[in-house]
């Protein structure tokens, strides 16, 4: 008679000594906080589309000196998780000159489709907010997949990609 496994906190009783016995403990691997590659000198931290959103929307300016969040007539911080008829816009911004940014900040999964889905928000961006300001697209993503550089090189004029890194160190404290 093969032994009886459960993975729960009710008793388990085995079917050979017909004794009580602990049920097996469980240890599920965690996921690491941050992905870190190890390539020379200091870790570089993988972040998700997600912890970037909410980095540039708090901080624009990492992006590009001089970004700021895109305002409403009401001077009112508008520009991040903007929605529009075809999608959310990650943050739209205003840079230093008076032209709108429109940022957009993929998850891995949806890089492929960037290129059109920036144009569409870029479009709708020109259409109904710019009046006379000239609008353009940064895309940012962890790795640039081959096919979508091709795609974005016709487009260098309004639409850049740029990655991201963030880098790890850790430095020995005087006592």
């Amino acid at each position: 008679m093969a032994s009886e496994t459960v993975l729960d906190e009710r008793e388990v009783v085995d079917p050979v000594l017909e004794a009580e016995v602990s049920p097996p403990t469980v240890r599920r691997k965690r996921e690491p906080l941050l992905a870190l590659s190890r390539d020379a000198g200091p870790a570089a931290v993988n972040l998700a589309a997600r912890q970037i959103r909410a980095l540039v929307s708090e901080q624009p300016d990492l992006l590009e000196a001089g970004l700021q969040i895109y305002q409403d007539a009401k001077k009112k911080a508008v520009g991040v998780a903007f929605e529009t008829p075809l999608g959310e816009i990650d943050i739209l911004a205003q840079d230093s000159q008076g032209q709108l940014v429109v940022v957009m900040i993929p998850d891995a999964q949806e890089i492929a489709g960037s290129v059109s889905g920036i144009l569409q928000r870029i479009g709708w961006v020109r259409k109904h907010l710019a009046g006379d300001a000239t609008v353009r697209g940064v895309v940012i993503v962890e790795q640039l997949p081959e096919t979508v550089g091709y795609e974005a090189a016709g487009l260098a004029d309004v639409v850049s990609f740029k990655t991201v890194r963030v880098s790890l160190t850790f430095q020995a404290v005087d006592i």
